[in-house]
């Protein structure tokens, strides 16, 4: 929290989502032969997690950077698995600390998101939605306690057997200093 406006500092998005090979295509573009669909996914994995930094930047984030993106084609040829790991620096202020006489306890807390299961072509809003709680979660932290900073989010997805849709997990955490009484 010392380094509140640095990307370097470990505010982190962490996400798994599958994607057909045909949406990482470009307008126009005719999909890779079958041998090259792995090389393929793998170079538009990185578009695709820059992609993801855009959305947060609509939500909770001032800047945003890829640290890492990876793709694995899946067996049908067709579907690509995406893990990516961003880093960000929040949008607006930390929060109230003008009590410079206080004496502060540094706090964090997590939380598990529900997330609905979601179609592959459904996944990117069903992340949307986890963006907003997310951001929403953190202002109320902040209405309570006077700050708030968002620093790890991770949601990941792995295919239903059954249904074909998405199953998706999310967990956030927050940190915030707590004004002590008394001292």
């Amino acid at each position: 929290m010392a380094n509140y406006d640095s990307l370097d500092a470990s505010r982190s998005v962490s996400f798994s989502t599958y994607v057909s090979l045909r949406s990482l295509l470009k307008s126009g573009e005719a999909p890779p032969d079958r041998d090259y669909r792995q090389v393929f996914a793998q170079a538009r994995a990185i578009e695709y997690a820059n992609q993801e930094c855009e959305i947060i930047q609509q939500y909770f984030a001032r800047k945003c950077s890829v640290r890492q993106a990876k793709a694995r084609l899946e067996k049908d040829g067709k579907t690509v698995r995406i893990n990516a790991h961003l880093s960000f620096v929040q949008a607006g202020a930390f929060g109230n600390l003008t009590d410079t006489s206080a004496t502060w306890s540094f706090r964090d807390i997590g939380t598990t998101i529900k997330v609905l299961d979601a179609a592959t072509a459904r996944s990117l809003r069903a992340r949307a939605k986890v963006y907003r709680k997310v951001m929403k979660e953190c202002d109320s932290i902040r209405r309570r306690e006077g700050n708030c900073a968002i620093t790890r989010l991770s949601i990941h997805a792995r295919r239903s057997r059954s249904s074909g849709l998405l199953r998706m997990s999310a967990r956030a955490k927050y940190a915030f200093l707590k004004k002590l009484r008394g001292a």
